[in-house]
């Protein structure tokens, strides 16, 4: 054996208590640590097991909840009597509980399930709120009122207001539905009778909103013996129109709104055989008080002498109108009635600028306003009127540059490549100025072939038949006098869709010419020439313009609160005015004066789906009004109240108000 001696046993025997101990230890701490991990796990799996027992609770509490809600909701929207009358369905919310109102149903759509009839009705009332009202099938609302429910039927709803779970709109779960009597059609009680020469369809693609069915009927309720169809350059209604004429024993006038144009433009005033070349020219522009000849007044007066080519005078004469500009003047020409107040008047000015003019060539942008405005000032002064050779560039734009949309002085700045600034424009030297700028390579472009042209060489320019598509047509309603007048009327309206289709289907004058023997031509609305004529030139070209016509429409005067609204017009003491000398006018040139609605629709209370349908981009004017089938319409012989009085044509009640009839605002 091995000797060890008892100094190094005890530090042997040391060390294994040591190292001993030290195990012990590290034994008893693994021993804890897995009995802690162990409770908390023991921990966890009970509150897991709480959370799963309080989360079944919550759920079951949240179910039992809905249940509840469900069962009351059923309970409440089942529970009849109590009912609240209600006078206008835009007053309903979900808060209503049981009403009663009275409205006239506008859809229906019927479902069976399990044997089970569910209705839906899309109801509407007189001040144009609208609702859905749906229910089964009851002892009270049994087939044959389903049947009978048709669009357009008055009934009286009882029933409970909700919020629908699906679609979330507010809705009526009905309870009983009485049907009411129909809307008595209004009458015509005046002794002559009228016939409504200017109505639209449906045809009249987004505009008109009425049916030929519903036209004819209330037609034939006033005892009216005809009445036409005139729907925007389409003749599509007439088959409908036709049945409904025959249902109610009305007479049938078949014609169309058309869209005509002038294909050949007026490019020169008083021809002349001056050569272009080497003629001298007076370059100028007119500011006004407004857009008509002959009811404003000039304010300004700018114009450039041009010899070669070179600008050898210039002059600039601001000019007392006479009267206050308005506000929308003074913005547009940047001139205020305080510059104006101390000048010239037109009687002062005058001698000067026909010093200044001679015998040069007039060139002026817009020829027939510019020069329209120089030749009714000399009138009105007793003076003789101008004979100078005039040359319209605004014409020679639509010739040069037929695929042009804009032909403003700015557009024809653009297309020649000129400066124009727009700051400075609507100031008459300015404008002047400009415009010689654009004459001078306007006038190389048309002599480049021909240096010996002369002034009334211009007049036979012929128009690009591309340039028809971009200008604006006039409206004209056409009627067919006869079977021919029919077949002809198909031919015009063929042309426009098939030769000169462009944003609307556009027909020449001349071929309207052409075919009018078995035609009646009407003048239209306010889109028409005569309308526009009447607006912008003298008397004398308006009873020239009529002369075309066959008959001159005059409307109700809110038929043309647009051209107001718009700011076309100042005022309806403006537009009485018009309207007054387009019945002297008419009378002049022995036309017959026929009194139209221009109807977009049957009854007033139609103008609001009118008014939602023309809404859409790029159709607008919402605000047009008074577009449905009146009654009598009778020109009377005195005074404008008088004629316009029997214009508007409406069958006034006893003690009806006359000015709210008329719409005066």
């Amino acid at each position: 054996g091995v000797l060890i001696s008892k100094r190094k046993m005890n530090k042997i025997t040391k060390a294994a208590e040591q190292e001993a101990v030290e195990s012990i230890k590290e034994d008893d701490d693994i021993s804890d640590t897995s009995h802690a991990q162990a409770m908390r796990d023991i921990e966890k799996a009970h509150q897991a097991e709480a959370e799963i027992v309080e989360d079944s609770m919550l759920e079951k509490m949240k179910f039992n909840y809905e249940i509840m809600k469900k069962e009351r909701e059923r309970a409440r929207l089942n529970k009849r009597g109590n009912y609240t009358p209600i006078d206008l369905i835009d007053s309903l919310d979900s808060s209503s509980g049981s009403v009663d109102f009275v409205c006239k149903v506008f859809s229906k759509e019927v479902k069976e399930f399990s044997g089970v009839k569910r209705l839906t009705l899309g109801v509407a009332d007189h001040a144009m709120g609208a609702i859905y009202v749906n229910m089964k099938e009851n002892a009270q609302v049994n087939d044959e009122v389903i049947e009978s429910l048709k669009k357009g039927t008055n009934i009286r709803v009882r029933g409970v207001v909700y919020v629908d779970d699906f679609n979330k709109s507010l809705m009526v779960r009905g309870h009983y539905i009485d049907l009411l009597p129909m809307d008595e059609l209004r009458k015509d009680t005046s002794e002559e009778k009228r016939v409504e020469l200017h109505l639209h369809s449906l045809m009249s693609v987004q505009d008109g909103v009425g049916n030929m069915d519903e036209y004819c009927k209330l037609a034939s309720s006033m005892g009216h013996k005809a009445i036409a169809i005139t729907d925007h350059g389409v003749v599509q209604g007439y088959p409908e129109a036709q049945a409904a004429a025959k249902k109610y024993g009305i007479k049938m006038l078949y014609g169309s709104e058309l869209y005509m144009v002038d294909d050949q433009l007026t490019y020169i005033f008083n021809p002349a055989k001056t050569e272009l070349n080497s003629a001298k020219f007076v370059v100028l522009d007119l500011e006004t008080t407004g857009l008509s000849t002959y009811y404003d007044r000039i304010i300004e007066f700018g114009a450039v002498k041009v010899e070669r080519g070179l600008i050898t005078q210039s002059i600039d004469i601001l000019i007392n109108p006479g009267r206050k500009v308005s506000e929308k003047i003074e913005n547009i020409t940047n001139t205020t009635n305080e510059m104006l107040l101390k000048q010239l008047t037109i009687e002062e000015a005058m001698p000067r600028i026909l010093d200044f003019i001679g015998d040069a060539i007039l060139v002026t942008h817009n020829a027939a306003f510019d020069f329209g405005f120089l030749q009714e000032a000399l009138k009105r002064m007793g003076k003789d009127i101008l004979y100078n050779p005039v040359i319209d560039t605004l014409a020679l734009s639509r010739y040069l540059f037929p695929e042009s949309r804009r032909h403003s002085l700015g557009a024809l700045c653009r297309n020649m490549g000129v400066v124009y600034n727009e700051d400075s424009a609507h100031r008459a030297d300015y404008d002047a100025s400009v415009l010689n700028d654009v004459w001078q390579p306007m006038l190389f472009q048309l002599t480049k072939d021909n240096l010996k042209m002369r002034h009334e060489d211009l007049a036979k320019l012929t128009t690009p038949k591309s340039l028809l598509k971009h200008i604006r047509p006039y409206h004209v309603v056409v009627l067919a006098k006869n079977k021919q007048g029919l077949k002809d009327l198909y031919r015009l309206i063929s042309l426009g869709h098939v030769e000169y289709l462009a944003e609307v289907p556009k027909v020449p004058r001349k071929e309207i010419e052409k075919y009018r023997d078995n035609l009646f031509i009407g003048s239209a609305c306010f889109n028409g020439e005569v309308c526009n004529t009447a607006r912008y030139y003298n008397f004398d070209r308006l009873v020239q313009i009529c002369s075309f016509y066959d008959y001159i429409e005059v409307q109700p005067p809110e038929n043309y609160s647009y051209l107001i609204h718009m700011g076309e017009l100042d005022s309806e003491e403006q537009l009485h005015v018009y309207l007054q000398d387009i019945i002297h006018a008419a009378q002049k040139a022995n036309k017959l004066i026929c009194a139209t609605g221009d109807c977009h629709y049957v009854n007033p209370e139609d103008k609001v789906f009118r008014d939602v349908y023309i809404s859409a981009k790029a159709v607008g004017m919402p605000g047009r009004k008074g577009w449905y089938v009146r009654a009598v319409g009778r020109v009377a012989e005195d005074d404008l109240r008088g004629r316009v009085q029997g214009i508007r044509c409406e069958t006034r009640r006893e003690g009806q108000d006359p000015h709210r009839d008329m719409g005066t605002r």
